[in-house]
Protein backbone atom coordinates (compact mmCIF):
# COMPACT_ATOMS: atom_id res chain seq x y z
CA UNK A 1 0.00 0.00 0.00
CA UNK A 2 2.96 2.31 1.15
CA UNK A 3 4.37 2.12 -3.04
CA UNK A 4 0.85 3.23 -3.91
CA UNK A 5 0.61 5.76 -1.79
CA UNK A 6 3.67 7.04 -2.68
CA UNK A 7 3.21 7.15 -6.34
CA UNK A 8 -0.26 9.22 -5.50
CA UNK A 9 1.79 11.77 -4.10
CA UNK A 10 4.99 11.89 -5.99
CA UNK A 11 6.34 14.94 -7.77
CA UNK A 12 4.15 16.17 -10.47
CA UNK A 13 1.54 14.31 -9.61
CA UNK A 14 -2.07 15.87 -8.97
CA UNK A 15 -1.56 14.67 -4.98
CA UNK A 16 1.80 15.93 -4.76
CA UNK A 17 2.76 16.55 -0.94
CA UNK A 18 4.61 20.18 0.00
CA UNK A 19 5.69 21.28 2.98
CA UNK A 20 5.06 24.83 3.96
CA UNK A 21 4.04 27.09 7.26
CA UNK A 22 0.73 28.97 8.04
CA UNK A 23 1.04 30.77 10.83
CA UNK A 24 3.76 29.77 12.79
CA UNK A 25 2.65 25.85 12.17
CA UNK A 26 4.33 23.50 9.79
CA UNK A 27 1.36 21.52 7.37
CA UNK A 28 1.41 19.37 4.02
CA UNK A 29 -0.56 21.24 1.07
CA UNK A 30 -1.48 20.23 -1.91
CA UNK A 31 0.76 22.90 -4.57
CA UNK A 32 -1.00 21.55 -7.62
CA UNK A 33 -5.08 21.52 -6.22
CA UNK A 34 -7.36 24.65 -6.09
CA UNK A 35 -6.80 27.55 -3.90
CA UNK A 36 -10.31 28.77 -2.85
CA UNK A 37 -13.64 27.70 -3.80
CA UNK A 38 -13.76 30.43 -6.38
CA UNK A 39 -10.68 28.08 -8.15
CA UNK A 40 -13.35 25.16 -7.74
CA UNK A 41 -16.17 27.15 -9.84
CA UNK A 42 -14.25 28.12 -12.28
CA UNK A 43 -13.02 24.00 -13.16
CA UNK A 44 -16.90 23.68 -13.22
CA UNK A 45 -17.48 26.64 -15.59
CA UNK A 46 -15.22 24.72 -18.17
CA UNK A 47 -17.43 21.55 -18.48
CA UNK A 48 -20.07 23.76 -19.95
CA UNK A 49 -22.90 21.82 -21.80
CA UNK A 50 -22.61 18.46 -19.19
CA UNK A 51 -25.44 18.01 -17.03
CA UNK A 52 -25.02 19.25 -13.57
CA UNK A 53 -28.03 19.49 -11.54
CA UNK A 54 -31.57 17.15 -11.49
CA UNK A 55 -33.81 18.45 -9.00
CA UNK A 56 -37.26 16.90 -10.00
CA UNK A 57 -38.24 18.68 -13.06
CA UNK A 58 -35.26 21.21 -13.04
CA UNK A 59 -32.25 19.84 -15.27
CA UNK A 60 -29.60 22.57 -15.27
CA UNK A 61 -26.11 21.86 -17.01
CA UNK A 62 -22.73 23.69 -15.41
CA UNK A 63 -23.22 26.59 -17.76
CA UNK A 64 -26.75 27.02 -17.04
CA UNK A 65 -25.96 27.24 -13.13
CA UNK A 66 -22.81 29.11 -13.53
CA UNK A 67 -25.10 31.52 -15.56
CA UNK A 68 -28.02 31.57 -12.98
CA UNK A 69 -25.08 32.06 -10.33
CA UNK A 70 -23.32 35.27 -11.92
CA UNK A 71 -27.02 36.47 -12.00
CA UNK A 72 -27.42 36.47 -8.32
CA UNK A 73 -23.98 37.63 -7.61
CA UNK A 74 -25.06 40.53 -9.74
CA UNK A 75 -28.35 40.67 -7.17
CA UNK A 76 -26.21 40.85 -4.04
CA UNK A 77 -23.64 43.20 -5.11
CA UNK A 78 -26.03 45.75 -6.52
CA UNK A 79 -29.10 45.45 -4.66
CA UNK A 80 -27.86 44.32 -1.40
CA UNK A 81 -23.99 45.65 -1.08
CA UNK A 82 -22.56 42.30 -0.86
CA UNK A 83 -18.73 42.29 -0.80
CA UNK A 84 -15.82 40.53 -0.09
CA UNK A 85 -15.69 39.22 3.28
CA UNK A 86 -19.39 39.62 4.23
CA UNK A 87 -21.26 36.76 6.09
CA UNK A 88 -24.72 35.45 4.20
CA UNK A 89 -26.39 32.81 5.77
CA UNK A 90 -28.43 30.22 3.92
CA UNK A 91 -31.28 28.84 5.07
CA UNK A 92 -32.94 26.62 2.42
CA UNK A 93 -34.15 22.96 2.16
CA UNK A 94 -31.93 20.96 -0.37
CA UNK A 95 -32.64 22.54 -4.23
CA UNK A 96 -30.90 23.53 -7.24
CA UNK A 97 -31.57 27.19 -6.00
CA UNK A 98 -29.08 26.37 -3.09
CA UNK A 99 -26.35 25.31 -5.23
CA UNK A 100 -26.99 28.45 -6.98
CA UNK A 101 -26.89 30.79 -4.12
CA UNK A 102 -23.96 28.81 -2.58
CA UNK A 103 -21.52 29.66 -5.73
CA UNK A 104 -23.64 33.15 -6.31
CA UNK A 105 -22.11 33.73 -2.24
CA UNK A 106 -18.32 33.15 -3.94
CA UNK A 107 -18.20 35.27 -6.62
CA UNK A 108 -18.72 38.39 -4.42
CA UNK A 109 -15.64 37.14 -2.37
CA UNK A 110 -18.49 36.63 0.62
CA UNK A 111 -18.52 34.13 3.03
CA UNK A 112 -21.43 31.17 3.92
CA UNK A 113 -23.25 30.70 6.57
CA UNK A 114 -24.84 27.08 6.03
CA UNK A 115 -27.84 26.36 8.62
CA UNK A 116 -29.77 23.27 8.94
CA UNK A 117 -33.04 24.65 7.42
CA UNK A 118 -35.44 22.69 9.88
CA UNK A 119 -33.75 24.84 13.05
CA UNK A 120 -36.21 26.03 15.73
CA UNK A 121 -36.77 29.77 14.99
CA UNK A 122 -34.78 30.71 18.09
CA UNK A 123 -31.88 28.59 16.83
CA UNK A 124 -31.81 30.36 13.26
CA UNK A 125 -32.24 33.72 14.83
CA UNK A 126 -29.00 32.99 17.28
CA UNK A 127 -26.67 31.31 14.75
CA UNK A 128 -27.36 35.07 12.40
CA UNK A 129 -27.01 36.66 15.42
CA UNK A 130 -23.78 35.47 16.53
CA UNK A 131 -22.53 35.94 12.79
CA UNK A 132 -23.35 39.40 11.92
CA UNK A 133 -24.33 38.11 8.75
CA UNK A 134 -25.13 40.96 6.44
CA UNK A 135 -28.06 38.70 4.63
CA UNK A 136 -29.68 35.80 5.01
CA UNK A 137 -31.12 33.94 1.73
CA UNK A 138 -34.14 31.55 2.88
CA UNK A 139 -36.88 29.72 0.86
CA UNK A 140 -41.25 30.12 1.90
CA UNK A 141 -40.07 27.32 4.90
CA UNK A 142 -37.30 29.70 6.07
CA UNK A 143 -38.93 32.96 6.30
CA UNK A 144 -40.90 32.39 8.77
CA UNK A 145 -38.62 31.89 11.33
CA UNK A 146 -36.56 35.52 10.37
CA UNK A 147 -39.38 37.86 11.55
CA UNK A 148 -36.96 39.18 14.74
CA UNK A 149 -33.73 39.22 12.58
CA UNK A 150 -31.75 42.31 13.00
CA UNK A 151 -33.01 44.91 10.75
CA UNK A 152 -29.21 45.17 9.86
CA UNK A 153 -29.74 42.16 7.70
CA UNK A 154 -31.46 41.67 4.93
CA UNK A 155 -33.67 39.03 4.32
CA UNK A 156 -34.10 37.72 0.35
CA UNK A 157 -36.64 35.18 -0.31
CA UNK A 158 -34.93 33.92 -3.37
CA UNK A 159 -38.49 33.06 -5.36
CA UNK A 160 -38.90 36.63 -5.60
CA UNK A 161 -35.32 37.45 -7.57
CA UNK A 162 -36.05 36.75 -11.05
CA UNK A 163 -33.47 36.39 -13.74
CA UNK A 164 -34.70 39.85 -15.59
CA UNK A 165 -33.72 39.92 -19.27
CA UNK A 166 -31.76 43.19 -19.08
CA UNK A 167 -29.71 42.67 -16.08
CA UNK A 168 -28.79 39.29 -17.62
CA UNK A 169 -27.32 41.40 -20.70
CA UNK A 170 -25.35 43.70 -18.46
CA UNK A 171 -23.64 40.62 -16.66
CA UNK A 172 -23.34 38.31 -20.01
CA UNK A 173 -19.48 39.41 -20.29
CA UNK A 174 -18.66 38.82 -17.09
CA UNK A 175 -15.69 36.83 -16.26
CA UNK A 176 -14.06 34.70 -13.54
CA UNK A 177 -10.97 36.97 -13.62
CA UNK A 178 -13.54 39.94 -12.93
CA UNK A 179 -14.49 38.24 -9.38
CA UNK A 180 -13.01 39.97 -6.06
CA UNK A 181 -10.34 37.48 -5.65
CA UNK A 182 -10.29 35.65 -2.36
CA UNK A 183 -7.14 34.30 -0.76
CA UNK A 184 -6.49 30.67 0.56
CA UNK A 185 -6.63 32.01 4.05
CA UNK A 186 -9.44 33.80 3.87
CA UNK A 187 -12.47 32.39 5.94
CA UNK A 188 -14.87 31.01 3.45
CA UNK A 189 -17.78 28.98 5.17
CA UNK A 190 -19.22 28.75 8.76
CA UNK A 191 -21.13 25.34 9.37
CA UNK A 192 -24.08 25.25 12.45
CA UNK A 193 -23.87 21.84 12.73
CA UNK A 194 -26.86 19.57 12.90
CA UNK A 195 -25.91 18.01 16.63
CA UNK A 196 -28.84 17.26 18.96
CA UNK A 197 -28.14 19.95 21.66
CA UNK A 198 -30.17 22.58 20.22
CA UNK A 199 -27.09 25.38 21.09
CA UNK A 200 -25.50 26.89 17.85
CA UNK A 201 -21.88 26.12 17.39
CA UNK A 202 -20.01 27.35 13.94
CA UNK A 203 -17.51 25.70 12.51
CA UNK A 204 -15.20 28.66 10.91
CA UNK A 205 -13.43 26.84 7.62
CA UNK A 206 -10.72 28.80 5.41
CA UNK A 207 -10.61 28.61 1.44
CA UNK A 208 -7.89 26.40 2.12
CA UNK A 209 -9.46 24.46 4.97
CA UNK A 210 -12.16 23.74 2.26
CA UNK A 211 -10.13 23.33 -1.07
CA UNK A 212 -7.43 20.33 1.30
CA UNK A 213 -10.71 18.52 2.25
CA UNK A 214 -11.65 18.31 -1.48
CA UNK A 215 -8.60 17.27 -2.37
CA UNK A 216 -8.46 14.59 0.51
CA UNK A 217 -11.73 13.27 -0.20
CA UNK A 218 -10.82 12.43 -4.22
CA UNK A 219 -6.72 11.14 -2.52
CA UNK A 220 -8.73 9.23 -0.11
CA UNK A 221 -11.16 7.75 -2.95
CA UNK A 222 -8.24 6.57 -4.99
CA UNK A 223 -6.80 4.52 -1.90
CA UNK A 224 -9.72 3.06 -1.00
CA UNK A 225 -10.11 1.96 -4.58
CA UNK A 226 -6.82 0.11 -4.73
CA UNK A 227 -7.58 -1.61 -1.37
CA UNK A 228 -11.40 -2.79 -2.08
CA UNK A 229 -11.76 -6.38 -4.05
CA UNK A 230 -11.39 -5.67 -7.86
CA UNK A 231 -14.86 -6.06 -9.56
CA UNK A 232 -16.01 -8.16 -12.23
CA UNK A 233 -14.89 -6.76 -16.06
CA UNK A 234 -18.81 -6.87 -17.08
CA UNK A 235 -19.37 -3.74 -13.80
CA UNK A 236 -15.75 -2.00 -14.89
CA UNK A 237 -16.74 -1.81 -18.59
CA UNK A 238 -20.38 -0.48 -17.31
CA UNK A 239 -18.99 2.70 -15.21
CA UNK A 240 -15.62 3.35 -17.75
CA UNK A 241 -15.67 6.98 -18.86
CA UNK A 242 -19.16 7.44 -17.67
CA UNK A 243 -19.86 10.71 -16.06
CA UNK A 244 -19.86 10.47 -11.62
CA UNK A 245 -23.31 11.10 -10.77
CA UNK A 246 -24.98 11.17 -7.03
CA UNK A 247 -27.93 10.89 -5.45
CA UNK A 248 -27.48 13.41 -2.91
CA UNK A 249 -29.40 12.80 0.16
CA UNK A 250 -27.34 15.01 3.08
CA UNK A 251 -28.64 18.34 3.31
CA UNK A 252 -26.60 20.95 2.07
CA UNK A 253 -25.65 22.43 4.91
CA UNK A 254 -24.31 19.74 6.61
CA UNK A 255 -20.36 19.09 5.63
CA UNK A 256 -21.69 15.88 3.25
CA UNK A 257 -23.75 17.97 1.46
CA UNK A 258 -21.58 20.87 0.58
CA UNK A 259 -18.25 18.87 0.31
CA UNK A 260 -20.34 16.86 -2.65
CA UNK A 261 -21.22 20.11 -4.24
CA UNK A 262 -17.89 20.85 -4.63
CA UNK A 263 -16.25 17.09 -5.90
CA UNK A 264 -18.92 17.20 -8.55
CA UNK A 265 -18.08 20.72 -9.81
CA UNK A 266 -14.41 19.78 -10.05
CA UNK A 267 -14.88 16.74 -11.35
CA UNK A 268 -17.69 17.32 -13.54
CA UNK A 269 -20.26 15.19 -12.17
CA UNK A 270 -24.04 15.08 -11.75
CA UNK A 271 -25.78 15.83 -8.51
CA UNK A 272 -29.41 14.39 -8.24
CA UNK A 273 -30.81 16.13 -5.30
CA UNK A 274 -34.19 14.46 -3.83
CA UNK A 275 -35.93 15.78 -0.52
CA UNK A 276 -37.47 13.31 1.98
CA UNK A 277 -37.13 9.33 1.37
CA UNK A 278 -39.16 7.35 -1.27
CA UNK A 279 -37.65 4.01 -1.95
CA UNK A 280 -39.60 3.29 -5.11
CA UNK A 281 -38.61 7.23 -5.98
CA UNK A 282 -34.91 6.65 -5.48
CA UNK A 283 -34.98 3.08 -7.17
CA UNK A 284 -36.55 5.10 -10.12
CA UNK A 285 -34.05 8.03 -9.91
CA UNK A 286 -31.00 5.56 -10.17
CA UNK A 287 -32.18 3.39 -13.15
CA UNK A 288 -32.73 6.66 -15.39
CA UNK A 289 -30.51 9.09 -14.09
CA UNK A 290 -27.28 6.51 -14.24
CA UNK A 291 -26.91 7.22 -10.95
CA UNK A 292 -23.29 5.36 -9.25
CA UNK A 293 -23.30 6.76 -5.63
CA UNK A 294 -25.82 7.40 -3.07
CA UNK A 295 -24.63 10.15 -0.46
CA UNK A 296 -25.96 10.61 2.76
CA UNK A 297 -28.69 7.84 2.86
CA UNK A 298 -28.69 6.30 6.72
CA UNK A 299 -28.36 2.35 6.96
CA UNK A 300 -32.05 2.10 7.48
CA UNK A 301 -32.76 3.66 4.03
CA UNK A 302 -29.99 1.49 2.48
CA UNK A 303 -31.40 -1.08 4.03
CA UNK A 304 -35.20 -0.35 2.52
CA UNK A 305 -33.72 0.05 -0.69
CA UNK A 306 -31.70 -3.09 -1.22
CA UNK A 307 -34.33 -5.65 0.50
CA UNK A 308 -37.18 -3.97 -2.34
CA UNK A 309 -38.64 -5.59 -4.65
CA UNK A 310 -37.11 -3.77 -7.43
CA UNK A 311 -33.28 -4.01 -6.30
CA UNK A 312 -31.73 -6.42 -8.22
CA UNK A 313 -32.95 -5.07 -11.59
CA UNK A 314 -32.98 -0.92 -11.08
CA UNK A 315 -29.87 -0.76 -9.55
CA UNK A 316 -27.41 -2.14 -12.29
CA UNK A 317 -25.35 1.24 -12.22
CA UNK A 318 -24.66 1.89 -8.73
CA UNK A 319 -21.57 1.19 -7.47
CA UNK A 320 -20.69 2.94 -4.16
CA UNK A 321 -22.50 3.89 -0.76
CA UNK A 322 -20.79 6.30 0.94
CA UNK A 323 -22.51 6.17 4.82
CA UNK A 324 -20.57 8.38 7.35
CA UNK A 325 -21.52 9.20 11.09
CA UNK A 326 -22.20 5.75 12.05
CA UNK A 327 -20.61 2.80 12.80
CA UNK A 328 -21.37 0.11 10.48
CA UNK A 329 -22.57 -3.90 11.94
CA UNK A 330 -20.97 -7.31 10.30
CA UNK A 331 -24.58 -7.87 9.74
CA UNK A 332 -25.32 -5.00 7.44
CA UNK A 333 -21.91 -5.61 5.53
CA UNK A 334 -22.84 -9.02 5.01
CA UNK A 335 -26.43 -8.57 3.77
CA UNK A 336 -24.67 -6.08 1.12
CA UNK A 337 -21.55 -7.66 -0.06
CA UNK A 338 -23.21 -11.36 -0.33
CA UNK A 339 -26.40 -9.67 -2.02
CA UNK A 340 -25.08 -7.05 -4.15
CA UNK A 341 -21.08 -7.71 -4.68
CA UNK A 342 -20.76 -4.70 -7.39
CA UNK A 343 -21.74 -2.06 -4.35
CA UNK A 344 -18.80 -0.79 -2.32
CA UNK A 345 -19.68 0.63 1.04
CA UNK A 346 -17.36 3.24 2.02
CA UNK A 347 -17.02 5.06 5.25
CA UNK A 348 -14.34 6.79 6.90
CA UNK A 349 -13.75 8.96 10.01
CA UNK A 350 -13.87 12.21 9.67
CA UNK A 351 -16.20 15.25 10.69
CA UNK A 352 -16.94 19.08 9.91
CA UNK A 353 -14.25 20.09 11.69
CA UNK A 354 -11.81 18.34 9.80
CA UNK A 355 -13.63 19.33 6.37
CA UNK A 356 -14.60 15.55 5.91
CA UNK A 357 -12.92 11.91 6.01
CA UNK A 358 -9.08 12.04 6.98
CA UNK A 359 -9.22 8.37 6.74
CA UNK A 360 -11.08 6.15 4.47
CA UNK A 361 -11.98 2.50 4.98
CA UNK A 362 -14.33 -0.06 2.94
CA UNK A 363 -16.97 -2.06 3.96
CA UNK A 364 -15.15 -5.50 3.13
CA UNK A 365 -12.30 -4.20 5.92
CA UNK A 366 -14.82 -4.13 8.68
CA UNK A 367 -15.88 -7.28 8.17
CA UNK A 368 -13.28 -8.68 10.88
CA UNK A 369 -11.95 -4.69 12.00
CA UNK A 370 -15.15 -3.33 13.33
CA UNK A 371 -12.83 -0.69 15.04
CA UNK A 372 -10.96 -0.15 12.00
CA UNK A 373 -10.92 3.50 10.48
CA UNK A 374 -8.59 3.26 7.54
CA UNK A 375 -5.08 4.34 6.74
CA UNK A 376 -4.58 7.96 7.41
CA UNK A 377 -4.00 10.47 4.52
CA UNK A 378 -0.43 11.55 4.37
CA UNK A 379 -1.49 15.07 4.13
CA UNK A 380 -2.62 14.43 8.16
CA UNK A 381 -0.62 14.08 11.01
CA UNK A 382 -2.11 12.01 13.57
CA UNK A 383 -1.19 11.84 17.76
CA UNK A 384 -2.94 10.01 20.17
CA UNK A 385 -2.65 11.42 23.55
CA UNK A 386 -3.38 10.43 27.62
CA UNK A 387 -5.47 12.81 29.81
CA UNK A 388 -2.59 15.49 30.64
CA UNK A 389 -2.07 15.26 26.72
CA UNK A 390 0.89 13.92 26.65
CA UNK A 391 1.48 11.07 23.42
CA UNK A 392 0.92 7.70 23.81
CA UNK A 393 3.44 5.23 22.10
CA UNK A 394 1.98 3.61 19.00
CA UNK A 395 -0.84 0.84 19.55
CA UNK A 396 -1.74 2.58 23.32
CA UNK A 397 -5.49 3.89 23.55
CA UNK A 398 -6.26 7.31 23.95
CA UNK A 399 -7.42 10.53 22.36
CA UNK A 400 -6.61 11.39 19.25
CA UNK A 401 -5.63 14.61 18.16
CA UNK A 402 -5.26 15.92 14.39
CA UNK A 403 -2.86 18.17 12.27
CA UNK A 404 -3.55 19.32 8.97
CA UNK A 405 -4.52 22.45 6.34
CA UNK A 406 -8.01 20.88 6.84
CA UNK A 407 -8.38 21.45 10.30
CA UNK A 408 -11.40 24.36 11.11
CA UNK A 409 -9.92 28.02 12.67
CA UNK A 410 -12.04 27.61 15.79
CA UNK A 411 -15.81 27.73 16.49
CA UNK A 412 -17.73 30.96 16.13
CA UNK A 413 -18.16 33.24 19.34
CA UNK A 414 -17.08 30.30 21.39
CA UNK A 415 -13.11 31.47 21.45
CA UNK A 416 -12.51 29.55 25.05
CA UNK A 417 -13.42 25.70 23.34
CA UNK A 418 -11.68 27.27 20.20
CA UNK A 419 -8.58 27.78 22.47
CA UNK A 420 -9.31 24.02 24.28
CA UNK A 421 -9.82 21.55 21.46
CA UNK A 422 -6.82 23.35 19.06
CA UNK A 423 -3.43 23.48 20.45
CA UNK A 424 -0.19 24.58 18.20
CA UNK A 425 -2.45 23.41 15.23
CA UNK A 426 -3.70 20.18 17.27
CA UNK A 427 -7.26 19.71 17.18
CA UNK A 428 -8.83 17.15 20.18
CA UNK A 429 -11.21 15.21 18.62
CA UNK A 430 -13.05 14.14 22.03
CA UNK A 431 -12.70 10.61 20.01
CA UNK A 432 -10.60 7.65 21.84
CA UNK A 433 -8.87 5.43 19.59
CA UNK A 434 -5.20 4.25 18.63
CA UNK A 435 -2.64 4.17 15.73
CA UNK A 436 -1.29 0.83 14.40
CA UNK A 437 2.30 0.05 13.25
CA UNK A 438 1.11 -0.33 9.94
CA UNK A 439 -0.11 3.74 9.74
CA UNK A 440 -3.83 2.75 9.81
CA UNK A 441 -6.21 4.65 12.34
CA UNK A 442 -8.61 2.45 14.64
CA UNK A 443 -11.83 4.36 16.65
CA UNK A 444 -13.25 2.36 20.06
CA UNK A 445 -15.48 5.58 21.11
CA UNK A 446 -16.49 9.01 21.48
CA UNK A 447 -14.99 9.82 25.50
CA UNK A 448 -18.56 11.36 26.52
CA UNK A 449 -20.15 7.98 25.66
CA UNK A 450 -18.05 5.64 27.89
CA UNK A 451 -20.07 4.52 30.69
CA UNK A 452 -18.71 4.17 34.42
CA UNK A 453 -19.69 1.36 36.63
CA UNK A 454 -17.45 0.50 40.19
CA UNK A 455 -14.82 2.13 38.35
CA UNK A 456 -14.84 -0.39 35.53
CA UNK A 457 -14.99 1.84 31.65
CA UNK A 458 -17.56 -0.20 29.52
CA UNK A 459 -17.67 1.22 26.06
CA UNK A 460 -20.91 2.41 24.31
CA UNK A 461 -19.90 1.33 20.89
CA UNK A 462 -18.14 -2.29 21.62
CA UNK A 463 -21.97 -3.03 23.31
CA UNK A 464 -23.59 -1.78 20.22
CA UNK A 465 -21.19 -3.81 17.79
CA UNK A 466 -21.93 -6.94 19.75
CA UNK A 467 -25.51 -6.57 19.93
CA UNK A 468 -25.97 -5.97 16.16
CA UNK A 469 -23.77 -9.24 15.42
CA UNK A 470 -27.20 -11.05 16.93
CA UNK A 471 -28.90 -11.74 12.96
CA UNK A 472 -32.22 -10.75 14.65
CA UNK A 473 -30.97 -6.75 15.34
CA UNK A 474 -30.51 -4.14 12.40
CA UNK A 475 -29.20 -1.51 14.95
CA UNK A 476 -28.30 -1.45 18.38
CA UNK A 477 -28.05 1.98 20.48
CA UNK A 478 -26.47 2.24 24.15
CA UNK A 479 -26.10 5.13 26.65
CA UNK A 480 -25.76 5.70 30.40
CA UNK A 481 -27.68 6.78 32.57
CA UNK A 482 -26.95 8.20 35.95
CA UNK A 483 -27.90 5.73 38.77
CA UNK A 484 -25.09 6.03 41.40
CA UNK A 485 -22.08 7.10 42.54
CA UNK A 486 -20.57 4.37 41.71
CA UNK A 487 -22.05 3.09 38.41
CA UNK A 488 -24.48 4.08 35.91
CA UNK A 489 -27.40 2.14 34.74
CA UNK A 490 -26.60 0.90 31.00
CA UNK A 491 -29.48 1.22 28.40
CA UNK A 492 -29.42 -0.48 25.43
CA UNK A 493 -31.98 0.31 22.65
CA UNK A 494 -32.87 -2.49 20.16
CA UNK A 495 -33.99 -2.03 16.57
CA UNK A 496 -35.43 -5.65 15.37
CA UNK A 497 -34.95 -6.83 11.27
CA UNK A 498 -38.97 -7.25 12.10
CA UNK A 499 -40.47 -6.85 15.61
CA UNK A 500 -43.96 -8.55 14.84
CA UNK A 501 -42.12 -11.96 14.55
CA UNK A 502 -39.82 -11.66 18.05
CA UNK A 503 -40.28 -13.43 21.24
CA UNK A 504 -39.56 -10.59 23.05
CA UNK A 505 -38.59 -12.34 26.68
CA UNK A 506 -36.39 -14.66 24.60
CA UNK A 507 -35.07 -11.95 22.72
CA UNK A 508 -33.88 -10.16 25.40
CA UNK A 509 -32.62 -13.10 27.24
CA UNK A 510 -30.66 -13.80 24.37
CA UNK A 511 -28.93 -10.39 23.80
CA UNK A 512 -28.18 -10.19 28.05
CA UNK A 513 -26.65 -13.37 27.68
CA UNK A 514 -23.90 -12.13 24.71
CA UNK A 515 -22.91 -8.90 26.65
CA UNK A 516 -23.35 -10.46 30.30
CA UNK A 517 -19.66 -10.04 30.48
CA UNK A 518 -19.67 -6.26 30.44
CA UNK A 519 -22.16 -5.89 32.66
CA UNK A 520 -25.26 -7.00 34.43
CA UNK A 521 -26.93 -3.84 34.86
CA UNK A 522 -28.51 -3.46 31.43
CA UNK A 523 -32.02 -2.79 30.74
CA UNK A 524 -32.96 -3.80 27.09
CA UNK A 525 -35.58 -1.24 25.47
CA UNK A 526 -37.15 -2.90 22.37
CA UNK A 527 -38.21 0.26 19.55
CA UNK A 528 -39.66 0.69 16.16
CA UNK A 529 -37.61 3.62 15.20
CA UNK A 530 -34.65 5.20 16.04
CA UNK A 531 -34.31 9.11 16.15
CA UNK A 532 -31.42 10.56 13.57
CA UNK A 533 -29.89 14.54 12.80
CA UNK A 534 -30.90 15.53 9.21
CA UNK A 535 -27.58 14.22 8.64
CA UNK A 536 -28.58 10.37 9.62
CA UNK A 537 -26.74 10.21 12.85
CA UNK A 538 -28.23 9.07 15.86
CA UNK A 539 -29.95 11.34 18.02
CA UNK A 540 -29.17 10.33 21.48
CA UNK A 541 -30.23 12.81 23.57
CA UNK A 542 -33.75 12.51 21.99
CA UNK A 543 -33.54 8.80 22.22
CA UNK A 544 -32.83 9.24 26.15
CA UNK A 545 -35.85 11.32 26.87
CA UNK A 546 -37.57 8.80 24.41
CA UNK A 547 -36.53 5.98 26.46
CA UNK A 548 -36.66 7.21 30.35
CA UNK A 549 -39.79 8.28 29.76
CA UNK A 550 -41.14 4.71 28.88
Amino acid sequence: MDSIVNRLIQKGSPFELQDTVINGVPFKIFPHGPKTLQDVFLKAASFKQNEFIVDGEVRLTFSQTIEKAKFFAHILKCQYGISKGDRVALLMQNSAEWIIAFIAIYMTGAVSVTIHADSEKETVCKAIEITSCKAVLCDQTGIIKLSTVNSKCSVILFSNIKFDDEIKTKIIAFQFEELPKSEPDDEALISFTSGTTGTPKGVILSHRNMTTGLMNMMLGGYMMNYRAPKKGPGVQANIQNKQPCSLLLSPLFHIGGFSNIMLMCYLGGKIVLMNGWNTNRVASLIEKENVRSINGASVDMIKELLRSESATERLKTLTNLNIHGTALSRSFIKEITDGFPSISIGTGYGMTETCGSISNVSSTELIDNPNLAGPILPSVEIKVVDKAGEPHPIGELGEICIKGAMVMQGYMSDSDTSNDVIKDGWFKTGDLGYQHTDGTLFITDRIKDIIICNNKHISANELERIASDNSMVDEAVVFGVPDSERCEAIVMAVLPKNIQQIDEIRFKQELSAMVQKYSGNIKISMVDTLPRTASGKINRNELRKQITLV
